[in-house]
């Protein structure tokens, strides 16, 4: 069977393309003959690669690449389906094969372009028969918005690669904390770089690293507090390597719409690395049950929660917290579930 998938994600950048990169390999180990079609400079994947030419100019990047994709029509549509990521489903007037939407996330940043990037979404999933979605209440979201769709939804949660996150040596001697992704103010920051200042004030044995880059990298940089650290954005394996020697994963994005119907790809990889999670209390950040390794506190007392915790923590039963969330991880997390998801639906809609 032969899938093309259309992505604006720079697929060799990005830190949240490791979802299309899991979901393709997976696909062609069923036996999909899978095609991307990507603003990316890919040399060597299990799938096939075409690269598109995007513009540099923001607000206009989604639409240089659907019409770049033009060129590759007659290829594209030779395909028994076409994935296609919600940013680019202009594109789909001009398919005639099956389609079915991608939908990581609706519109997350704030300002002038994520307000331009709704009327985007919307026609997206009113033009769809066919979609995924990263979680229950996302679904829940996106027909609550567009009571018109009445499409088949699956639900592909965000998965991790077991074979490259995992624990490492830890150090008794020091409580890492880290976050990775993009460094934006909305994403709950402010609050993190608090409880580094004031956890500074109180103990030596606390280190906070934040790895990704953004608008809120030179506030976390101009601090100066002692125990922050920061990098740029890191490959896959330099970051597993680094994860799995730290203790703690931060979740700190904020009890907000977005966040709440969110699959974080970063509470998946803390956990297979053997991580505890701190961060703020609700459904986009928290399972279904209960867990002991995942402490989420509301928003309101989370800095007194969290130093209150932080800073009586029994190092024993903390190793312990660690190699449950490993074992959890192992269990449950892996990818195998929303590829499978994402085939079914595949074979679903070509039969």
């Amino acid at each position: 069977m032969d899938v093309a998938w259309l992505t604006a994600r720079k697929i060799d950048k990005d830190l949240c393309a490791t979802t299309q990169l899991a979901l393709a390999n997976g696909l062609v180990e069923m036996g999909i003959n899978l095609v991307m079609y990507s603003p990316s400079n890919i040399s060597a994947s299990s799938f096939q690669h075409v690269q598109v030419n995007c513009s540099s100019i923001m607000g206009l990047q989604s639409s240089s690449i659907v019409n770049n994709l033009k060129k590759h029509l007659e290829n594209i549509e030779n395909s028994d389906c076409v994935i296609i990521d919600w940013k680019l489903s202009k594109i789909a007037k001009h398919i005639e094969s099956k389609c079915i939407i991608i939908d990581r996330g609706p519109p997350a940043d704030k300002g002038i372009f994520s307000y331009l990037q709704w009327p985007a979404w919307s026609r997206a999933w009113r033009n769809s028969s066919f979609g995924c979605v990263v979680s229950g209440p996302h679904g829940d979201f996106v027909k609550k918005k567009i009571p018109e769709f009445n499409g088949r939804l699956k639900i592909l949660p965000a998965g991790v690669d077991t074979t490259v996150f995992f624990p490492r040596e830890k150090n008794d001697n020091k409580i890492k904390l880290v976050y990775h992704g993009r460094l934006d103010e909305h994403r709950g920051l402010p609050m993190v770089l608090e409880l580094a200042r004031l956890l500074d004030t109180q103990s030596d044995k606390f280190e906070f690293h934040f790895h990704g880059e953004g608008k809120y990298k030179e506030v976390l940089i101009s601090s100066k507090i002692p125990n922050v650290h920061v990098t740029g954005n890191l490959d896959q394996i330099d970051l597993a390597k680094r994860l799995g020697g730290y203790d703690i994963g931060l979740l700190p994005m904020p009890d907000q719409r977005i966040w709440r119907i969110a699959s974080p790809l970063k509470r998946s990889e803390y956990l297979a690395s053997g991580l505890v999670v701190l961060g703020i209390d609700h459904q986009g950040n928290s399972f279904e049950k209960n867990h002991s390794f995942m402490k989420l506190f509301s928003q309101e007392r989370f800095l007194n929660q969290s130093i209150d915790w932080l800073m009586n923590i029994d190092l024993p039963n903390f190793r312990k917290l660690q190699t449950e969330s490993k074992i959890f991880a192992e269990r449950e997390l892996q990818w195998r579930v929303s590829i499978q998801n994402l085939y079914d639906l595949i074979l679903e809609i070509t039969s």
